[in-house]
C-alpha cells in the first residue's frame, strides 16, 4: 500500500480563486480545507497532521523529544491540500499554539476517501480552544506494569502514572477513542465516544472489568424537556448498529454488555434484541434520573469480558414499583403458543395470539421486533389487567387501510381503550365509568366528550405514530408523537372493573390492520415531558441518545 504523499503543492496558489469549489482542482484523490481563527483571519502556519482513523501512536515515540511531527503547514491563507491518499477513513488535526494566546487552538476533521478519484473539500473551519482530558484507570496492576494512553486517529500518547492517572491538555474538541495499552502495545482497555468540548475538561474513569467501553450521550436539549425538569426511573432505549458498534468484539448474545453511570454505579438493563448477523441491537437501560435541557449527561457501556453471564432483566427495568403494570415488546413469535407474548414486568399478563397469527406476523418494529395484524382476525389476548386509578396507555402503530370502522389498538371492554375511529378520522381514548349521581354507565374521554368539536387527527398510512393517553383523576389527555393532541372534559370517575379480557389489535369486528410495537399500560399518569421523552428517544432518527 502506498504511503500518503503529504506534500503542500503549488496547487494552493492555483486554487486561490476556486478553493471552495472542488471542480477546479487537478487533485485525483485527497482532502483540502481552509482554516481560520475565530476572528476570521487565516490560521497561517498551522500544523496539519493526517492520520488514519484507526491510527495509534507507537510507544517508541516517547523516547523522542516530540510526540509527533508536523506533516505540513497551512499557507498564508490558512489553506492546505493533501493528495494521493489511499481509500479509507481519516482524521486531520490542525493546531496552532498562536503567538496570541487568544488565537491558539485546534480543530479535528474526519472524512472518508471512497475511491481513487475522490477529493474531499472540507470547506472553511475555525480553530477553537484546546480541550483537556483527565483520565484515571482503576487497576490493581499499575504498580508492576507500564501503561500508556493513546488517542485513536491522533499523534498522542502519554504514560499512565503509578497512581493510574493520565492527561492530555492539547486535544482538538470532538469525539475521541482512548486506548490503554501496556509496554508491548497489548490492549488493556478502549473507551469510545469520549466527547471533549472547546476549552473544556472531560474526566474519564476506566476500569479493567471489560476490554471495551463507550460513552453514550443523553442530549435532552433536543427533546423539549424543561431545563429545570428531572425525569426519574426512565427506561432509556439504546440502539446499537454497525459500524458504530463492532459486534464481533462482544458476546454473540450480548451477555457481556454492561451499563453504568460515570461514577461507576451499575445500571439495570434489558436486552430486547441482539442480532450479530444483522449487526443491530436494542437495549433498555433504567435511568434513575434524566435531566432536562442538557447536553452533558453521559452513561458508560462496557463489553468484551470473556465468559460473562447476561444480566438482562426486564422485570427490574420495568419495575412495578415505578408504575409499570404491563410492557409488551412484541418481539416474540406469536405462533409459539399460550402466553408467548411476554409481559416484561413482574406481572403475569402474558399475551396469547389468535390462531390466525403465525411466525410471519413477527416483523421489525421501532425497537426490536413488532407484530403485524391483518385487520380481520389477528389479535393478542392479555388477561384481566384492571385499572382502578390514574393510568397511561401507550403504543407505537403503523397503519394500513383495514376494513373495520374502529381500529382498536388497546381494548378492554368495558373498561378502557386506545383506538382510531375512521368515521371521525382521528385517534381516540376513553374509559368506561359509573356515574353514581345519575345511576348510569358511560364511556368518557376523547370522542365521547369532544365528538362535536374533534380536531383533525387523520392518520397517514405506513407512518409510525407514538400514541399515549393519560388520566390523572381529572382529564383524559391524548398525545400523538409526544405532543398533546386533545383532552376530555373533567372526569373524576375511575375506569370500572371488567371481567372481559384485555386485547391488543382489536376484537369482534374492530380489528386493526398494520404493525404495532411497544405496548405499555401503567398505573400512573405520566407527565407530558415523560411522554415527549419516550417519543424522542424511541423514534427512528432521534438525536437524544447518541452512541
Amino acid at each position: 500500500m502506498k504511503a500518503p504523499a503529504l506534500i503542500l503543492t503549488l496547487l494552493l496558489l492555483a486554487l486561490s480563486c476556486t478553493f471552495d469549489s472542488i471542480g477546479g482542482s487537478e487533485t485525483t484523490n485527497g482532502v483540502m480545507a481552509r482554516i481560520v481563527y475565530p476572528d476570521g483571519t487565516p490560521a497561517a502556519g498551522s500544523a496539519v497532521r493526517l492520520r488514519r482513523a484507526d491510527y495509534v501512536s507507537d510507544i517508541s515515540v516517547l523516547s523522542k523529544k516530540s510526540k509527533g511531527f508536523a506533516d505540513m503547514i497551512t499557507d498564508s491563507q490558512g489553506r492546505f491540500i493533501i493528495d494521493e491518499i489511499d481509500t479509507g477513513d481519516y482524521c486531520v488535526e490542525i493546531s496552532n499554539t498562536g503567538e496570541n494566546p487568544l488565537q491558539g487552538g485546534a480543530v479535528l476533521l474526519k472524512f472518508t476517501i471512497a475511491n481513487d478519484r475522490d477529493t474531499v473539500n472540507l470547506g472553511t473551519e475555525i480553530l477553537l480552544p484546546f480541550a483537556s482530558l483527565l483520565g484515571e484507570i482503576n487497576s490493581a496492576t499499575t504498580d508492576y506494569r507500564r501503561l500508556f494512553a493513546q488517542i485513536r486517529g491522533l499523534e498522542r500518547i502519554t504514560e499512565v502514572a503509578a497512581d493510574g492517572t493520565f492527561s492530555f491538555d492539547d486535544l482538538p474538541a470532538g469525539t475521541h477513542s482512548v486506548r490503554i495499552v501496556d509496554s508491548s502495545s497489548a490492549l488493556v482497555k478502549e473507551v469510545q465516544n469520549v466527547q471533549t468540548s472547546p476549552g473544556g475538561t472531560f474526566t474519564v474513569k476506566i476500569t479493567e472489568s471489560s476490554n471495551f467501553s463507550s460513552f453514550i450521550q443523553i442530549n435532552t436539549s433536543y427533546a423539549g424537556i424543561s431545563s429545570s425538569g428531572v425525569i426519574e426511573n426512565f427506561p432509556l432505549l439504546v440502539r446499537l448498529e454497525s459500524p458504530a458498534f463492532d459486534f464481533s468484539k462482544a458476546h454473540a448474545a450480548g451477555n457481556d454488555i454492561r451499563f453504568s453511570k460515570i461514577d461507576g454505579q451499575s445500571l439495570l438493563y434489558e436486552i430486547e434484541e441482539w442480532d450479530p448477523l444483522l449487526r443491530k441491537a436494542a437495549v433498555w437501560v433504567l435511568m434513575d434520573s434524566i435531566r432536562g435541557g442538557v447536553t452533558d449527561q453521559f452513561i458508560v457501556m462496557s463489553w468484551g469480558t470473556p465468559g460473562a453471564s447476561s444480566l438482562s432483566d426486564g422485570a427490574a427495568v420495568f419495575n412495578t414499583a415505578f408504575g409499570f403494570s404491563g410492557v409488551w415488546h412484541f418481539n416474540e413469535d406469536p405462533s409459539a403458543g399460550s402466553g408467548a407474548i411476554k409481559n416484561r414486568t413482574a406481572n403475569v399478563f402474558h399475551g396469547t395470539a389468535s390462531s390466525s397469527m403465525t411466525s410471519a406476523n413477527a416483523v421489525s418494529g421501532v425497537a426490536g421486533g413488532a407484530l403485524l395484524f391483518n385487520g380481520v382476525s389477528d389479535s393478542i389476548e392479555a388477561g384481566l389487567l384492571e385499572l382502578n386509578g390514574n393510568y397511561t396507555l401507550s403504543c407505537w402503530v403503523k397503519i394500513d387501510q383495514g376494513p373495520s370502522v374502529n381500529w382498536r389498538f388497546i381494548m378492554k371492554e368495558p373498561a378502557y381503550t386506545l383506538w382510531y375511529d375512521t368515521r371521525w378520522g382521528g385517534f381516540r381514548a376513553e374509559h368506561f365509568v359509573h356515574i353514581a349521581d345519575e345511576e348510569k354507565w358511560v364511556w368518557r374521554g376523547i370522542y365521547q366528550d369532544t365528538k362535536d368539536s374533534l380536531p383533525n387527527q387523520s392518520a397517514q398510512l405506513d407512518v409510525w405514530y407514538h400514541l399515549a393517553s393519560t388520566w390523572d383523576g381529572g382529564k383524559i389527555r391524548l398525545f400523538i408523537n409526544g405532543e398533546i393532541a386533545d383532552s376530555s372534559l373533567n372526569l373524576a370517575e375511575n375506569p370500572i372493573a371488567s371481567e372481559e379480557q384485555l386485547f391488543f389489535g382489536g376484537r369482534d369486528g374492530e380489528f386493526f390492520k398494520g404493525i404495532m410495537d411497544e405496548v405499555r399500560i401503567e398505573r400512573v399518569a405520566r407527565p407530558a415531558e415523560w411522554i415527549k421523552l419516550c417519543y424522542e428517544t424511541q423514534r427512528t432518527g432521534g438525536t437524544v441518545v447518541r452512541y
